[in-house]
């Protein structure tokens, strides 16, 4: 048995939510880039930009596939590959 990594099976009804979320991570970031003031750190906004990131990932492949990637992060871009056959190799 080959090991697909940490994965969650999803049922169809999961998407929706995630989505939700996905979107207020986005309004959050974008609420954050408008409220910063100059020389603030931008760390928090870059917190929710990969919030975002992660939402809108597990919505591609619960929507495509039925799954999600769970708690490894890094993992993420393989399951996308995966899944939607559509990305590019990583350069190394």
């Amino acid at each position: 048995m080959t090991r697909s990594g940490p994965r969650k099976k999803v049922d169809a009804t999961y998407l929706a939510g995630r989505l939700t979320q996905a979107r207020a991570y986005l309004e959050a970031a974008r609420q954050a880039v408008i409220l910063a003031e100059p020389g603030q750190s931008a760390n928090p906004i870059i917190s929710q930009i990969v919030l975002t990131t992660i939402a809108y990932g597990d919505c591609l492949t619960a929507k495509r596939a039925r799954v999600i990637n769970q708690q490894d992060h890094a993992a993420a871009p393989k399951l996308l590959r995966e899944v939607l056959r559509a990305l590019p190799e990583r350069k190394r």
